[in-house]
């Protein structure tokens, strides 16, 4: 029923699966995240990196709507997301750095803890998604503005790193700008060709029917 209303009515169906994965998890509570994560891979959805209904349970369990920020401790780093399937871990990463940088003070050291954070995380294609929710994370920071959350995203110390970063960045900010420049500023600008293309293609790869950007006009 979830599944069929947010494909029928219009809407991105990432972005409205992830609006159900909030309230599963507001409606069952934070302790019991595992019955939401269940009742998401219940939902006849086609399979991709980052699922909708798995990121908005996973932000909800982090950063709730009407609990508040869970608290940090080095300890509980990387939980939930080491406890559950890896094949759920993109989807949880993506929204890590957003909890972490609500629930640290800040401070001129935070942006680095983050990178390092992200860079402990053992698998290539989940500390990638890490990555990107950095820039995720950002976008909403710096006031939707990719000029300066591209900046921001240069504190990382690998181009692989940006590039990630800024992907993320990307899909924070489309929803809110969606003008062609923003597409060269936060993917093209100093980054070599390959790791511009990554950075832009990632996105039709990871969130199908999600948000439509014209990556044919990076670098023109």
């Amino acid at each position: 029923l979830f599944a069929s209303a947010c494909l029928e009515n219009g809407a991105s169906p990432f972005g409205c699966l992830h609006g159900v994965g909030h309230g599963l998890v507001a409606s069952v509570g934070a302790e019991n995240l595992r019955e939401a994560l269940r009742s998401c891979r219940a939902l006849p959805v086609s399979p991709s990196r980052f699922d909708g209904c798995l990121t908005g349970a996973f932000m909800e369990y982090n950063v709730g709507t009407t609990e508040g920020s869970r608290e940090f401790s080095v300890q509980s780093a990387y939980a939930p997301c080491t406890s559950v399937a890896i094949d759920m871990q993109p989807s949880c990463y993506l929204f890590q750095p957003l909890w972490w940088m609500k629930a640290l003070p800040p401070s001129k050291e935070l942006f680095a803890y983050l990178g390092e954070l992200c860079r402990a995380v053992q698998d290539e294609n989940t500390r990638d998604a890490c990555f990107m929710g950095i820039g995720y994370a950002l976008i909403p920071e710096e006031g939707f503005d990719p000029y300066r959350t591209v900046s921001t995203c240069g504190f990382l110390s690998k181009e692989a790193e940006v590039a990630s970063c800024r992907s993320g960045a990307l899909v924070g900010a489309w929803r809110i700008v969606r003008t062609d420049p923003i597409v060269r500023v936060a993917c093209a600008d100093g980054l070599s060709p390959e790791h511009a293309w990554r950075c832009a293609t990632v996105r039709l790869e990871d969130i199908p029917g999600g948000w439509s950007v014209p990556w044919r006009r990076i670098g023109s």
